[in-house]
């Protein structure tokens, strides 16, 4: 099941790791508090996105419930999809 109304825009544990070498290798041009952020997508479409880009063949059934979890932070990231792409790409190299 996939809430339809349940608002995330976390990122992958990979760009985790790379916004962390970034901010590592320049830490004068970060701030104390900096929070990454993603394109805001609810965890049905997020579900199915991992479903298309991991090519698995499951059904994943829309359910209308959830609440907006999506963070405002100081540091943009590339959108899931794109992160997701990237993540495979690194694992199945």
């Amino acid at each position: 099941q996939g809430y339809s109304k349940a608002m995330w825009n976390g990122v992958t544990t990979y760009e985790w790791a790379q916004q962390c070498l970034k901010v590592m290798l320049n830490w004068s041009e970060y701030n104390v508090e900096n929070i990454l952020y993603s394109e805001c997508v609810s965890k049905f479409t997020l579900l199915n996105k991992i479903k298309s880009v991991f090519d698995k063949n499951i059904d994943i059934i829309s359910v209308d419930k959830g609440i907006n979890k999506c963070l405002v932070g100081s540091i943009s990231t590339s959108g899931i999809e794109t992160q997701l792409k990237e993540l495979k790409e690194y694992y199945y190299k």
